[in-house]
């Protein structure tokens, strides 16, 4: 089986007006089949996927009702029942960098959609169609944003005949990391009785912005995506106006630097741009990339030292590590990403273990992988992740029906595939929990022992790939 190969580039029309509360309007942009998707990735899909834009109704960031946007990702064989899975994409240039407008990562909730999910991949709120200024990493509006295109998706699979399952999987990366853990403590904590989350998988977020992001990001050490700094500090702005009330730009940031904040603000220039004339501006002034020096002394202080002040509170407001998942929850990371400090992750899994969750894990994705290469492994790990909870009501199931099984599961120093169908032969690959291929070979007729002498203990996939088959298991 080839690993999966990403790529992730911020790269016939039927269209529904409706009168419901929820859901606004939808439109079919794109679809593509099952064979492109297999070109594309390397593995191998059972469906194709048709893309749909979508809006619905939510609110902005001041609380008033406002019409949101978002991609919806549909397997093309409607004959089947699926599990939802919700996106949440990762920080992106412009209100135009998003998943409706196949960018902003979209690919991810594809590859989902490929693989027999139906696949939900929201804006955020001031992005897409959204009002006013993006508030980046406010935890409250990324969950909201996604729980109301949810329950748009009920009407929207009424309209065009989709068969879900109770089954709803949750990923995101880098901000989308930080928006699937806001999304999925909001599920278990205020939805209880209305959405389970079956499993929860986010990857590379910065789950600890109050302590381990600003300990990172204000160090004496270079740090070259300056502008989070800026879109972080409007979306407190934005999002606590009466508590931040007496910080306007002119209070936080030194002069040089206001303007082109403004800039941003004001959407005249991209996420991007401002990064770049940051980057050119500290350069010029201190020959030095480090956010710390655009601040103004008083607010530098406060926010490494005094954690009553306004900015900290706001900033400590929008962690998402200290509770306790229900759902099994794992938590990619790479150790070489020098935009979001890995120890996020370990922190969260530390935290929720000493407050009573019972599967978390924090999974070491990429050694020494930076953040841009670590999405590969933490997608892949997560693909199957959720496969060993997943269910369709189609033959691509976890056993294939009874087809292949394990002699015993956990397995000691060797495994037995066994079928009970003589002559359903296939190469096989046992894959580690974070995607890399640690044995393959070829079963045939109707049993085949293989030694796992070499695997350490641990969660491990078997796929017969001719077949299509996933069957997890744990090597004691």
């Amino acid at each position: 089986m080839k690993l999966l190969k990403l790529i992730l580039i911020y790269v016939s029309f039927s269209v529904s007006t409706l009168s419901a509360q929820d859901l606004v309007s939808y439109e079919k942009i794109s679809s593509i089949s099952s064979q492109e998707l297999t070109t594309t990735y390397g593995i191998i899909f059972n469906n194709g996927v048709d893309f749909y834009s979508v809006l619905y109704t939510s609110k902005d960031i001041t609380g008033a009702k406002d019409t949101l946007s978002g991609l919806a990702c549909i397997p093309d064989d409607l004959s089947l029942s699926y599990p939802t899975l919700i996106f949440q994409h990762g920080t992106v240039s412009s209100r135009e960098d998003v998943p409706s407008n196949l960018q902003g990562g979209y690919q991810i909730a594809e590859i989902f959609a490929g693989l027999q999910y139906v696949s939900i991949a929201p804006d955020f709120v001031g992005l897409g169609t959204g009002r006013g200024v993006h508030p980046y990493l406010h935890t409250d509006s990324e969950s909201w944003a996604a729980t109301d295109m949810l329950i748009a998706l009920d009407e929207l699979s009424e309209e065009l005949s989709i068969i879900r399952n109770e089954q709803l999987f949750i990923t995101g990366y880098s901000q989308g990391g930080h928006a699937a853990m806001a999304l999925h403590r909001s599920l278990e904590q205020d939805f209880q009785g209305t959405y389970k989350v079956t499993a929860s998988a986010p990857a590379s977020g910065p789950y600890s912005i109050s302590g381990k992001m600003v300990d990172f990001t204000l160090s004496d050490m270079d740090y070259l995506t300056t502008a989070y700094l800026a879109s972080v500090t409007l979306s407190m702005q934005a999002a606590y106006p009466i508590e931040l009330a007496d910080y306007a730009l002119n209070d936080v940031f030194k002069s040089d630097y206001v303007s082109i904040i403004e800039d941003f603000r004001d959407e005249l220039v991209d996420l991007w741009t401002l990064n770049e004339e940051l980057t050119q501006l500290l350069l010029t002034n201190t020959g030095n990339i480090r956010p710390k020096d655009m601040l103004k002394d008083d607010i530098l202080d406060a926010l490494l030292n005094d954690p009553t002040h306004p900015m900290s509170v706001a900033l400590r407001d929008n962690d998402v590590y200290d509770w306790a998942p229900e759902a099994p929850t794992r938590i990619y990371y790479c150790d070489g990403d020098e935009q979001v400090f890995y120890e996020n992750a370990l922190l969260a899994e530390e935290v929720m273990i000493a407050n009573g969750a019972t599967d978390v894990q924090a999974v070491h994705a990429g050694p020494g992988q930076n953040h841009t290469d670590c999405v590969t492994p933490s997608i892949t790990g997560t693909i199957f992740f959720f496969a060993g909870f997943k269910m369709t009501s189609s033959d691509y199931n976890l056993d294939n029906k009874g087809a292949y099984k394990l002699l015993g599961n956990p397995v000691g120093d060797e495994l037995s595939i066994v079928s009970n169908q003589e002559g359903l032969d296939s190469d096989y690959s046992v894959i580690s929990a974070y995607g890399e291929t640690l044995l393959s070979g070829k079963f045939s007729g109707t049993r085949s022992d293989v030694s796992t002498l070499e695997l350490p203990a641990g969660y491990y996939y078997l796929i017969l790939n001719d077949v299509q088959t996933v069957i997890p298991f744990v090597k004691l």
